[in-house]
């Protein structure tokens, strides 16, 4: 299966001087939302999982699908990490491979700054549903269902980097 790259351009509530990425990557598809200006641009990246093409083959065909970015000031790809659980969902070893993605993510956007947090960090606990209810009322002014979960999460990592870029911004112009 070829890999597919789905966008959909929403109006932000607010208006940013910077350039943010969020990438929520993923084996089977991969969310990318870019923040500019009073946009937020939303890329869902799927790839067949097929078995007999490599995983690092299968992640270079979707970082191609995107169009070149530039002029990023900061790029947020979520880390996956073991949590200590009786009931582990899914397979330790996918970590492994999504670290992969991020690798390529990294080498395929050129930013600023760079920032790789747990998903503990940037979601703050809150469950998914709620989080992109959040995000669907607060950040963009299409709360339609049609985003994909990758890209709505992509969404969330990339207003985690904003409001850090933010924070550190005022940090340099006014001090500790």
């Amino acid at each position: 299966m070829a890999v597919q790259a789905k966008c959909r351009i929403a109006r932000l509530r607010f208006h940013t001087p910077y350039t943010v990425v969020g990438v929520d990557p993923g084996l089977q598809a991969t969310g990318v939302a870019l923040l500019e200006g009073g946009f937020a641009k939303l890329w869902t990246l799927r790839s067949g999982y097929v078995k007999t093409v490599g995983l690092g083959q299968r992640v270079l065909e979707m970082a191609a699908k995107l169009p070149p970015l530039e002029g990023v000031d900061s790029l947020v790809i979520e880390h996956m990490k073991v949590y200590i659980q009786r009931k582990q969902e899914g397979d330790p070893n996918d970590l492994v491979n999504l670290a992969v993605v991020e690798g390529v993510m990294l080498a395929t956007i050129s930013a600023k700054s760079y920032y790789l947090p747990t998903p503990a960090e940037w979601n703050r606990g809150v469950i998914k549903r709620v989080r992109h209810q959040r995000l669907r009322s607060n950040v963009i002014e299409e709360p339609d269902g049609r985003v994909s979960e990758h890209a709505m999460d992509a969404l969330g990592l990339a207003v985690y980097g904003l409001e850090r870029v933010k924070w550190l911004h005022q940090q340099k112009t006014h001090g500790p």
